[in-house]
């Protein structure tokens, strides 16, 4: 099976195959969707969580703040899903908040339950010192809605719409939400995870990775974040995470000739989170500017 400069191609391999499956559609400019180049011969196993209810994606366009968030009995309860852009994530923190996490690892080390909004709010704590999250379904409007308080002084706030926060809370919590109801085996793709947060708010995200990654959870992240990857880079250092649980990816497109396409490197980490080479343009900004200001 060959794929060429017209052509996607996907290889999903699962731990329990010998050989690669090959998904190859060609490349329609015009079309949302891509038309079958071959149509593969076999049927992916329930076994795999890979589009069934172990399942979850996060774009990075994910929702933002607003007055209300739609409900989605099918969605969220026959499909397990928190929507491609988050959009159902409130609808689960309004349903599911008195639940317990599946995996105790994730529990925050400042609550005293496994509760899950227990641990949302102590987790976006760490992104928003003090913060509590309060979703409200309203069925008979089939909407639930959104707010935040503060702890200040030892006294809560009165309620803040999400307009009228940062921008980086609402967009965040979908992520935080995906990551602390994961069970092991799920499969999470999430596009910029830390979009919108400053750098220690980054940092946590990593870290939080990490450690749903160590309790079995499969992730497959996209970021363009240094301080999200010095997350990742110190919970292995802090024996959070091994290693051997962590690959790194970073795509170098060429442009030396006709062909579009890129060279994946993949740099290692080791045991104290030191990566043995750093590509060209992979998290070294920082290294150049500081040169230039020297």
């Amino acid at each position: 099976m060959q794929s060429n400069v017209n052509s996607i191609e996907f290889l999903v391999k699962d731990t329990k195959q010998d050989e690669a499956q090959h998904f190859l559609f060609n490349y329609v400019a015009k079309s949302d969707l891509q038309p079958w180049a071959e149509k593969p011969d076999f049927v992916i196993s329930d076994e795999l969580s890979l589009f069934n209810r172990n399942f979850q994606y996060l774009a990075a366009d994910r929702i933002g703040p607003r007055s209300h968030y739609e409900l989605s009995d099918f969605s969220l309860h026959e499909l397990q899903s928190l929507g491609n852009n988050g959009e159902f994530a409130i609808q689960y923190i309004a349903e599911y908040g008195g639940k317990n996490l599946a995996i105790a690892a994730l529990k925050h080390a400042h609550t005293q339950s496994a509760n899950f909004l227990e641990n949302l709010n102590a987790w976006m704590s760490d992104l928003s010192p003090g913060i509590r999250v309060r979703a409200v379904a309203q069925p008979q409007f089939n909407v639930v809605t959104l707010a935040y308080a503060f702890l200040q002084g030892g006294e809560w706030t009165p309620d803040f719409k999400p307009q009228n926060v940062g921008f980086g809370l609402t967009y965040v919590l979908p992520v935080v939400t995906a990551l602390l109801r994961a069970k092991p085996g799920d499969l999470l793709i999430l596009e910029n995870p830390e979009s919108h947060l400053h750098p220690a708010g980054q940092f946590t995200i990593g870290r939080l990775c990490a450690l749903a990654a160590n309790a079995g959870v499969q992730l497959i992240l996209e970021s363009h974040s240094d301080h999200f990857l010095n997350g990742i880079r110190v919970a292995v250092k802090n024996r959070l995470i091994s290693p051997e649980k962590v690959r790194l990816f970073y795509l170098e497109r060429q442009n030396e000739d006709a062909s579009h396409q890129s060279v994946v490197h993949q740099p290692e980490l080791d045991e104290d989170g030191r990566i043995d080479h750093w590509p060209k343009g992979f998290f070294d900004e920082w290294d150049k500017s500081l040169e230039q200001l020297l």
